[in-house]
């Protein structure tokens, strides 16, 4: 029996349709800065509990 689709794309592409693996177009890389910027700018300082800290260029 022979298939036009190999049985590995076959199967990506099945849990791509479920849902349980996602291809982003972005690369990881801007995911993973924007979420660490995110977890920076939110975090407070751990000496003196200030509620926000300011990088200088």
């Amino acid at each position: 029996m022979h298939e036009d689709r190999p049985a590995f794309g076959q199967r990506l592409s099945e849990l791509a349709e479920l849902g349980v693996i996602e291809f982003r177009a972005e690369p990881l890389d801007a995911i993973v800065e924007r979420r660490l910027k995110t977890i920076w700018e939110e975090r407070s300082c751990p000496h003196c509990g200030a509620d926000s800290l300011h990088a200088l260029n």
